[in-house]
């Protein structure tokens, strides 16, 4: 559940930053996951 929970909140965080240009991967962390997935 920790895994699961870091995951939601890195991306949360990452939703209230912006910039032009502004990339960023959203596969990272699946894999330590059961299943692979979120």
């Amino acid at each position: 559940d920790s895994l699961k929970m870091a995951h939601a909140r890195a991306y949360e965080g990452v939703r209230v930053i912006h910039f032009n240009g502004m990339q960023y991967r959203s596969d990272i962390g699946h894999r330590g996951l059961p299943g692979g997935r979120i």
